[in-house]
């Protein structure tokens, strides 16, 4: 979720609920749809949600645990919908039942999105050097059931994996505190906030984040071989990641009052 912190710094900056964030003693679910349909959110929360709930409720695994502070994606295919109550968007600080207006404006930011997806792909085919050739990619599986790709005309070329990144990174956030905490002490264990924490204060190899296209970050077993070692070797790893965090935040908020 490429906009987590910036959604956080909002949060952390209001006074009360408007169109990007909402306060709320338990999460709504209509307010998880509507934040979606305009684009995300954050849902402020006194008790911690429980996000597995909540994806296999909706469908919808755009979602991020801060706390108890809820970080929730943007819709991108179709307005994200109740099975018995339809769209919600927000207008102001309350989530609605979508009217047609809210439908037209999704659409159009969706035809806008594609619009800039299609131009992206023309200029780099205008751009590309004279003599550059356009092929079609052939994407199958070899004879171990692995995904390989042909990037040539000549059927006789060999045929090279394309990266499996559900394999060479296959932790989702969730996944990968559980197994940073199953191979610590239970008095060493962290939470997603501190995960983040971790993230936005030290420098994290690239590699060990995929970020995809749509839903959530993938984090590779390099990682979490890191992080159980930093948090194994310093004591003081995890406190100090989460005091810096700290007064970053709160030097965003003091910028934004």
């Amino acid at each position: 979720m490429a906009n987590t912190e910036r959604l956080l710094a909002k949060a952390a900056a209001a006074k009360r609920s408007s169109k990007y964030v909402a306060f709320a003693d338990a999460v709504d679910l209509r307010d998880v749809v509507a934040m979606a349909n305009v684009g995300g959110g954050v849902i402020v929360t006194k008790a911690v949600p429980d996000l597995h709930a909540i994806r296999a409720r909706l469908g919808f695994d755009d979602l991020e645990l801060h706390g108890s502070s809820l970080v929730v994606g943007p819709a991108t295919r179709a307005p994200l919908a109740l099975d018995t109550e339809g769209a919600f968007f927000r207008h102001g600080g309350r989530s609605r039942p979508a009217t047609s207006e809210d439908l037209r404006r999704f659409m159009e930011r969706r035809v806008a999105a594609v619009k800039r997806r299609l131009a992206a792909d023309i200029t780099r085919v205008i751009t590309a050097p004279e003599g550059s050739e356009i092929v079609a990619i052939e994407r199958a599986e070899d004879e171990q059931g692995e995904r390989v790709i042909r990037i040539t005309t000549d059927e006789h070329a060999p045929l090279y994996r394309a990266v499996d990144f559900d394999v060479t990174h296959p932790y989702r956030q969730k996944e990968l505190i559980e197994e940073v905490n199953r191979r610590l002490p239970d008095e060493r264990a962290i939470n997603s906030y501190e995960f983040l924490a971790v993230r936005r204060t030290n420098e994290i190899d690239p590699d060990f984040t995929h970020r995809p296209r749509f839903g959530t970050n993938q984090y590779s077993q390099a990682f979490v071989d890191w992080l159980v070692d930093r948090i194994e070797r310093d004591p003081e790893f995890i406190p100090t990641a989460r005091a810096r965090y700290r007064e970053e935040l709160t030097r965003v908020k003091r910028s934004t009052d």
